[in-house]
């Protein structure tokens, strides 16, 4: 059985459990998708694998996540540069280090909107200006109003016209027109 076949069939279902706001900060900083898929790898392989505290990662590895090996190197120096991942010394082992250092005006704004759009999903609240405080309906729980609906497409028309079948000529007349709030009988 192959390496890979292997390690796929042992590994155990479930949640990684990153911390929200450790998630928040890796969705708003700049970062390239190298440098993303190289965060991300470090923290499925820490707070994924049994919360262990350094993910062992050579430059090989990153190809899981799409890094070729003439890549790999740079970006885990220039990930390490920013301290955004630390080093175990001497040893092929990382963490995520200190995100929070290059949170700046661009994130810090990204940060207020992904805030903004987590509390809307989180109360359920329509995103519609026009609608904000108020509640969804649900369908077939109203009654349905005892009135005309308008003709028009804008809704501005005052009355319709009200139709009855002549059977002399076997048609249906137009006769006059009825206001749209006449009850429906």
């Amino acid at each position: 059985m192959s390496r890979e076949r292997l390690a796929a069939s042992s590994v155990p279902g479930g949640f990684a459990a990153i911390p929200r706001r450790t998630l928040d900060l890796l969705l708003c900083l700049p970062l390239t998708r190298r440098e993303l898929s190289v965060l991300l790898l470090v923290a499925r392989l820490t707070y994924g694998c049994r919360n262990a505290a350094w993910a062992r990662l050579l430059q090989a590895d990153l190809s899981a996540v799409g890094i070729g090996a003439n890549h790999a190197h740079a970006v885990l120096e220039d990930l390490m540069s920013r301290h955004y991942l630390e080093r175990r010394s001497g040893m092929p082992e990382y963490r995520l280090g200190n995100l929070e250092a290059g949170f700046n005006a661009v994130a810090s704004g990204r940060a207020g909107r992904l805030e903004a759009l987590v509390a809307v999903q989180l109360t359920g609240m329509p995103r519609n200006r026009k609608l904000q405080g108020m509640a969804v309906p649900d369908t077939g729980r109203l009654a349905v109003p005892k009135r005309e609906v308008p003709s028009s497409q804008n809704g501005n028309a005052s009355t319709v016209l009200v139709w009855r079948f002549d059977r002399s000529q076997r048609r249906f007349l137009s006769e006059n027109k009825a206001t749209i709030d006449k009850e429906i009988q």
